[in-house]
This record gives C-alpha cells, sequence and structure tokens, in this order.
C-alpha cells in the first residue's frame, strides 16, 4: 500500500479511494471508504483541528507495529553497543 500511494499529495490519495481504486494489490481487495463526519459529507474533510492531544491519543491507543520479542531484542543490541 505504500508503495502505492508514495509520492502522491492527500488529494490523489482521496480521489483513488473515492474512484473505488485499490491502493494496492491484494489476495481479496476490500473498499475503505473514507468516514463522513456529521458536519461533513465531503469526503477528506475533517471536523475541526487535530490537536496534539489528539495524536497522542490515537498513538497510544494503536498497536505496536512490531512483536514486543523483537523490541527486546534490539534494546539488548543497543545496549551491547553502548547507544542507550
Amino acid at each position: 500500500m505504500r508503495a502505492a500511494i508514495a509520492g502522491k499529495s492527500p488529494e490523489e490519495i482521496i480521489s483513488l479511494q473515492s474512484r473505488g481504486a485499490p491502493a494496492a494489490p491484494t489476495p481479496n481487495p476490500l473498499p475503505l471508504p473514507l468516514p463522513r463526519t456529521p458536519s461533513s459529507n465531503t469526503l477528506g474533510e475533517l471536523d475541526g483541528e487535530i490537536t496534539e492531544a489528539d495524536l497522542l491519543q490515537a498513538v497510544e491507543s494503536t498497536p505496536p507495529s512490531i512483536a514486543p520479542d523483537s523490541l527486546r531484542r534490539y534494546e539488548v543490541r543497543v545496549r551491547a553497543r553502548g547507544r542507550s
């Protein structure tokens, strides 16, 4: 998916989604429509400003993208090299 949207502007990505074009080929592609907010029926519009608190809340509620064991092994390697 990252390769399919690399170098594209947010408007181009939204356009791809609104046309129903998959971002990247997948074995079982599923449509991923953008959510519509109560105050906006236009795709790609945000309902207000995104604050630092919003970002921190999103980061805290997002599961890690790596396994905990992988992170521990990395930390051990970094400490062994004296970079901590």
